[in-house]
């Protein structure tokens, strides 16, 4: 009884090889290259995808830049994002930019009190 929400999955370069990269043999949209980013997203959305989830990859180096989700909030799709997120002022940005829900993957495996962190911050919020 698990809902199946269709999302459009956009891999953007997030500056090395990513796991998702290597596995699916797919090459990443370039990060500077927001036009395709965008108009990706608006076709994933045309096809009938509910949501957009713009993932850099695991372990990525940059993380999806801000303008790029404030871009793509205007389409009012919620959206997800992931990859080289390593700092609350870098999730605090994201937010502000129109993410609605932020993916924290690595940085959790290296400092796990990152989550009371995470925490504190959104009881500040």
């Amino acid at each position: 009884d698990i809902e199946v929400i269709p999302t459009a999955y956009i891999l953007v370069d997030g500056g090395n090889l990513s796991s998702v990269a290597y596995v699916s043999q797919t090459t990443p949209i370039p990060r500077d290259h927001q036009s395709i980013i965008v108009n990706t997203a608006k076709a994933g959305i045309l096809q009938g995808k509910k949501m957009i989830y713009l993932d850099a990859g695991s372990g990525a180096k940059e993380s999806i830049p801000h303008s790029i989700i404030k871009e793509l909030s205007s389409l009012n799709t919620p959206m997800i994002v992931g990859g080289g997120i390593r700092s609350l002022d870098k999730m605090d940005e994201m937010r502000k930019a129109g993410a609605n829900v932020i993916v924290i993957g690595n940085k959790l495996e290296e400092d796990l009190d990152f989550l009371l962190d995470i925490r504190d911050f959104k009881l500040s919020n």
